[in-house]
């Protein structure tokens, strides 16, 4: 394996990914190869693939539902990779500046969204009625915003923000978006719906005219 990987470096252009697919038994080992090889600088992210779907019922222990997918670049610096792109959805409201929808919420929410978690990112920016609205989240407690002071106060000012009421009387507040160009978003290390083993199976047998010739389905990749 240690010459494949070192083999696979030198091929690797300076803007490429290598993506090596490995279960538990070897992952740590791998871990620490790849280090040596490519750098820990050049590690890019475990990726986690539900490689099986079903079965395992007669196990005495957890059933392996997944495997890893380790990833490691020749040069950090160059590599750009690529984005899930996201057809915009349609303006359909509109203001005196013109169509609009609703974007994400303003109040933070999930993790870290509380006002102790972060004291700085509470504070009020003017409401509909020019009242001081705070960041509130849906259980009633004190929460922070996304952003900091000077873009919340600019982007309130500009008037694309929509402040929606709650029966308590506190708010949520939504950016307005106004474009309907693409977005693009990251990919995720949390891969479901990728396919199995068992349908990658299933591909190389029908290279094969159903004829098993291999093992395992999985190689060593890079691009």
């Amino acid at each position: 394996m240690y010459s494949r990987l070192k083999l696979a470096r030198n091929l690797l252009r300076d803007d490429g990914v290598i993506f090596i697919s490995i279960d538990d038994g070897e992952f740590a080992s791998l871990r620490k190869m790849c280090d040596e090889i490519f750098g820990e600088d050049n590690f890019v992210s475990t990726i986690v693939w539900q490689s099986k779907k079903g079965g395992g019922s007669d196990n005495n222990f957890l059933v392996k539902d997944h495997e890893y997918v380790i990833s490691y670049c020749k040069q950090s610096k160059e590599v750009r990779l690529g984005k899930i792109e996201l057809q915009a959805d349609p303006l359909d409201r509109e203001d005196e500046k013109g169509r609009y929808r609703l974007g994400r919420e303003l109040n933070k929410w999930g993790s870290n969204s509380r006002r102790e978690d972060r004291p700085t990112m509470f504070f009020p920016i003017p409401g509909p009625n020019n009242e001081d609205v705070y960041p509130i989240r849906n259980d009633g407690s004190e929460g922070c915003w996304r952003w900091g002071k000077k873009n919340m106060l600019e982007i309130v000012s500009i008037g694309d923000v929509e402040f929606v009421r709650r029966d308590d009387g506190t708010y949520i507040v939504y950016e307005k978006i106004r474009t309907e160009d693409e977005r693009e978003k990251p990919y995720r290390t949390w891969f479901t719906d990728t396919g199995t083993t068992a349908d990658g199976s299933k591909i190389v047998k029908s290279l094969f005219d159903d004829i098993k010739n291999f093992r395992f389905s999985e190689t060593t990749s890079f691009t």
